[in-house]
Order: structure tokens, then sequence, then C-alpha cells
């Protein structure tokens, strides 16, 4: 069975054990707690899905779907915590980077 990848980018550690508890018997989850790092990592990977979470430490959420989105605007993103100033950002980006779609989930 070939087993799709989700990669999460998230600094908090009790989402991130969430998540994988929640997907992990469907998906493998490769996990980021920040940019870089995850950058560096999506590098060798071709992952079907990205949970991308706006907080994160040193380089944002943003400059993240910045950089993930100069290399791939195919990908499938899924932007993790929305209030009304990430959703004016997100409308900000949507214009920039041409995007068809993003979605906004409040996480926990």
């Amino acid at each position: 069975m070939n087993v799709k990848t989700i990669i999460l980018i998230e600094d908090n550690p009790d989402n991130r054990l969430l998540t994988q508890a929640i997907l992990e018997s469907e998906y493998e989850i490769i996990c980021f707690e920040d940019g870089l790092s995850a950058l560096s990592g999506l590098a060798s990977t071709n992952p079907a899905l990205i949970l991308l979470d706006i907080s994160l430490p040193g380089m944002d959420g943003l400059e993240v779907l910045k950089h993930i989105l100069k290399k791939n605007k195919k990908l499938c993103l899924i932007i993790l915590r929305c209030g009304f100033f990430i959703i004016q950002s997100m409308i900000i980006w949507k214009r920039l980077m041409d995007m068809d779609v993003i979605f906004c989930k409040h996480w926990i």
C-alpha cells in the first residue's frame, strides 16, 4: 500500500502529538518544530499535504509559506491558527502568490 505523507509544521508538542495520534494510522506524518528545519526537510520530501502553523519560532508561518510556494504552488496547504489578523494576512498572501484556495483552521 502506498502511504501518503503529511508534513506537520507545528511548534506546540501537544498539537504535534494529537495530530499524529489522529492521522498516523492512515498517513506517514513528518513533524518539524520550526520553519527553517521544515524548509530543509521539504527538500527531500514530496508530501500530499502540509499542515502549517502560523505562529512559529524564528521564521513565522507566513514566511515559510512564501518559501514553500516559490518552489511548488500546487501543494495542498492547510494553515493552522486563524484570527482576524491572520485572515487579513492570508488574503494579502493569496493576492501576492496568486493562489487559488487557502484553508484556515483554529487549532486547540
